[in-house]
Parts: C-alpha cells; sequence; structure tokens
C-alpha cells in the first residue's frame, strides 16, 4: 500500500473519528437539554399540585367546600400561563378538559386525540409521580405541526391530571445549530488534517526518494550483499535515502572489488608463503635429523670427555707418583754422583798410584 494512501485512510479515520465524536457530543447536548427541559416543566407541575394540596387541606378542615377548592384550584392553574406555555387540568378517568387556554374546549374530550392523549399520560404515570410525554403539536396561530414535550402528574384527591407542555423544537434547533458548529469544525479541523498528511508524505517521500516499502526492499537486498541492484531514482531528492543508499551501493561496489584484488593478492602471497613452509619444514626436519645425529654425536663426546677426564684424573695421580720418583731419583743420583766423585778421586789416586809404580818401574 502506498504512503499517500495510507496518510489517506488517516485522514479518513481522523474524519471517522471526528465525526463519531461530534455525534456523541451532539446527541449528549440533546439529551441534557431534554434532561433540563424535563426537570423544568417537572418542578413546574410538583408546584401546581402543591397549590391544590393546599386547598384541599382547607376542603378537609371544612373551610371550603369541594366545588370551592376545585374553581380556585382551577382559578389558580388557569392563571399560570406565558404566551404559548400554559397549565391545563383534565380528568383522569374521563379525559375531559377542566382548565385549558381555549374556552371552547373546557368540559369536553377533544374529539381530535384526546383519548390517545389520555391513555399515554396514563402510562406515562404508572409507578411515577410525575411522567412526561411527548406528542405532536401546533403552535398557535400557525399550522406548523412540531413535537411538544408534557409533564404531567396526578392529583388523586379530585381524580385530576395536571399538565405543562413546553415545546420543544427550539431544542432540535439547537441541536442542528451546534451540528453545523461542530461540521465547520471538523471540516476545518479535516482540512488542517490533510493538509498535515500531504505535507508530512512530501516530506516522507523527500526524504526517502520514494515509497517506504521500495527502499525497504533496497536496503534488504543491498544488506543480503546484492550490490548490483539498480536502484529506480526518479524524482528522487539529491538528499534523500535512496540517493544515498545507491552512492553506498556504488561505494561497496568498488570496495568489494578492491577487496577482491587484495585477496587475490593475499591468496598467492599465501600461496608463497604456504611454499616456503614447506620448503622450512623440509629443513626443519633436515635440521632435525642432524640435531639428533649432533645429539648422539654429543653424547658419544660426552662419553669419551668422561673417560677423557677420567684418564687425566688417572695420569694426574700417575704424573704425581712420578714426581715423587724423580724427587727421589734426583737424591739417588745424587748420591751417585757423589760415589762417582769419591770414586774418581779415589782412581785419580789409583792412576798416581800406577804412576809411582810406573815409575818406580
Amino acid at each position: 500500500m502506498k504512503l499517500r494512501t495510507r496518510i489517506l485512510f488517516l485522514c479518513l479515520a481522523a474524519l471517522i473519528g471526528m465525526v463519531v465524536l461530534a455525534t456523541v457530543s451532539l446527541t449528549t447536548l440533546r439529551q441534557t437539554m431534554m434532561k433540563e427541559r424535563t426537570a423544568q416543566l417537572s418542578t413546574l407541575v410538583v408546584l401546581a399540585q402543591a397549590a391544590l394540596e393546599k386547598l384541599h387541606e382547607q376542603e378537609l378542615a371544612g373551610k371550603l367546600t369541594r366545588e370551592e377548592a376545585q374553581r380556585q384550584g382551577k382559578l389558580i392553574i388557569g392563571s399560570f400561563r406565558k404566551d404559548e406555555l400554559y397549565f391545563f387540568v383534565r380528568g383522569y378517568s374521563d379525559d375531559v378538559n377542566l382548565v385549558h387556554p381555549n374556552p371552547k374546549r373546557v368540559g369536553i374530550v377533544d374529539a381530535k386525540g384526546g383519548k390517545e392523549a389520555g391513555v399515554r399520560y396514563r402510562a406515562a404515570l404508572e409507578g411515577r409521580k410525575v411522567g412526561t410525554v411527548i406528542a405532536p403539536g401546533t403552535r398557535p396561530n400557525t399550522k406548523d405541526e412540531v413535537e411538544k414535550l408534557y409533564a404531567v402528574t396526578r392529583f388523586e384527591p379530585w381524580d385530576w391530571i395536571v399538565g405543562f407542555g413546553d415545546y420543544i423544537d427550539d431544542i432540535d434547533k439547537a441541536f442542528w445549530r451546534s451540528a453545523a458548529v461542530l461540521l465547520s469544525i471538523g471540516l476545518a479541523l479535516m482540512a488542517v488534517v490533510g493538509l498535515l498528511g500531504w505535507r508530512l508524505a512530501t516530506s516522507i517521500y523527500r526524504q526517502l526518494g520514494g515509497e517506504p516499502a521500495y527502499a525497504s526492499e533496497i536496503v534488504h537486498r543491498i544488506g543480503a550483499g546484492d550490490l548490483n541492484v539498480a536502484v529506480d531514482l526518479r524524482g528522487a531528492h539529491a538528499d534523500s535515502l535512496l540517493v544515498a543508499m545507491d552512492r553506498m551501493q556504488r561505494s561497496l561496489s568498488t570496495t568489494v572489488g578492491q577487496i577482491r584484488g587484495a585477496t587475490d593478492t593475499i591468496a598467492s602471497a599465501a600461496g608463497e608463503i604456504a611454499s616456503g613452509n614447506r620448503d622450512l619444514s623440509s629443513r626443519t626436519e633436515a635440521q632435525a635429523s642432524a640435531l639428533e645425529e649432533t645429539a648422539a654425536s654429543m653424547e658419544e663426546l660426552t662419553a669419551t670427555v668422561k673417560q677423557s677426564a677420567d684418564n687425566a684424573r688417572q695420569a694426574n695421580q700417575l704424573a704425581m707418583s712420578a714426581s715423587d720418583f724423580a724427587v727421589q731419583g734426583g737424591q739417588v743420583v745424587d748420591e751417585v754422583v757423589a760415589t762417582m766423585a769419591s770414586i774418581s778421586g779415589s782412581s785419580n789416586k789409583i792412576v798416581d798410584i800406577i804412576g809411582v809404580i810406573d815409575g818406580i818401574a
């Protein structure tokens, strides 16, 4: 559903809400006015009944006869009249008019609707002290028939119905005046809401660059990795979301291309590194073998060095023994030398003796 359609529905919902609110307000207003009018009329008939009760008390006290009390009651009730508003009195059981502003109707039952009115009054008074009836009526000096509200009460001691009526077309007029005012206000508000809705839609379209659903679709497709999506920018503002998404999509495509190139380079370098690692691994294995051989040689060398150390210790001991023997040999030599010297001296003496002997010979 397009944004403008949604805003149209929003405006229609606001209009319906205003219509419902206006209807409830007008209905409440009419009910309130009817309750006020009913309360006013009920108060009037209760006051009239109170006046009749005073006269009935005098009748019971013997101060007035029933005929006199009823006559005074009719005069009092008949005097309460203003323009087209008046009290009326009729028999509860026989519907005969006892008090009416039109003298021709007094003492008779109205030929037109008299009995029907009596039935309505009696029905309204069942279980109530004051009853109300709405019936059609005709204004004096006119032929226009309008609704009239009647409040009636029963004065049981004399079997009378005392009533007072008032036209309620003014309530209907007030109702329709209020309806016209509320309608005007509603239309004005509707125009304001429509204008605000149009401005809101324009602002959203300006910011998004198109329908929100389309913008959301583009965002999801780019987010899902579809960098080749073609963005429809017809009518899109330069600062709109769709234009920004198009720029971002192009930038991402370029960046991804660069990343792919760098990835290929990295993959090639990784291959070379892997090859070097394999070469290094083979060399490491060779070095490991050499180290193992060196370790074995070192173990042999360690054994040889240990043996050499043992031999050196033995040689040292032998050298020390030889030194002792040398010292002793030196002493012997000294003794031999001395002996030889002695022998030499003895030899010289022998030679001399031999020479002497030869000389003698």
